[in-house]
């Protein structure tokens, strides 16, 4: 009864999408063994066995036989048919009207024409050419981003370790002499201020002036 019943539901299933989905036999036939062998072999949760070998032997020679050998006729039988209703609507009242064509006056010439024409090709191969500009600028950023991640993935990591070890005893130098560098134009400066103030008018006169005497 298990195998029967299960039979029953595959065909039932099969004759429903076939015919739902108006496929054509072949379709319908693949649907059918892909159904058939989910159950025939045990593979839990995605198979399960009810049927063995001569069940499938048997079952397949049956549907050949009988249901995809009347395929069309099933598919002509059962199959929904659409039908199409058109009402028409009488207008009693309905005026017609001929279109309104302006005065010959307000339309251009050929020679406007043509010249109308002109600049709409001439702005349309600019934007073509803006585009395919942009379009090869993007392609050579990106050609020149993968040559660069090929380059950096191509350099072993032994290198890489001994160009950043390089790289930081070089900037360790560079701080060094620019700290002296400074050191050295701070005392410079230092200098020349002290010299600046010693040659002061101010300063000179302080030093040439005598000293007053307190009485005793």
């Amino acid at each position: 009864m298990e195998k029967i019943s299960t039979l029953v539901s595959i065909v039932k299933a099969v004759h429903t999408q076939s015919t739902v989905g108006r496929l054509a036999m072949d379709k319908s036939w693949e649907k059918t063994k892909q159904i058939l062998l989910t159950h025939s072999v045990q593979r839990p949760p995605f198979s399960v066995s009810v049927f063995s070998l001569a069940d499938l032997q048997a079952i397949t020679h049956y549907l050949l036989h009988t249901y995809f050998r009347h395929y069309k006729m099933y598919q002509y039988a059962c199959m929904p048919t659409f039908v199409l209703n058109i009402a028409t609507l009488e207008l009693s009242n309905f005026v017609q009207t001929s279109p309104i064509v302006p005065p010959l006056q307000e339309f251009m010439n050929q020679e406007e024409y043509d010249i109308e024409q002109a600049l709409i090709q001439k702005q349309k191969e600019e934007e073509e050419a803006k585009r395919l500009e942009e379009e090869r600028l993007a392609a050579e950023a990106a050609r020149q981003h993968e040559i660069e991640l090929a380059y950096l993935a191509a350099i072993p990591d032994e290198i890489t370790v001994k160009v950043l070890a390089a790289l930081q005893k070089h900037l360790g130098q560079m701080r060094i002499e620019l700290e002296d560098q400074i050191h050295i134009t701070e005392e410079k400066v230092i200098q020349k201020l002290s010299t600046m103030d010693e040659s002061h008018p101010s300063k000179m006169a302080e030093q040439q002036q005598p000293s007053k005497m307190k009485p005793a």
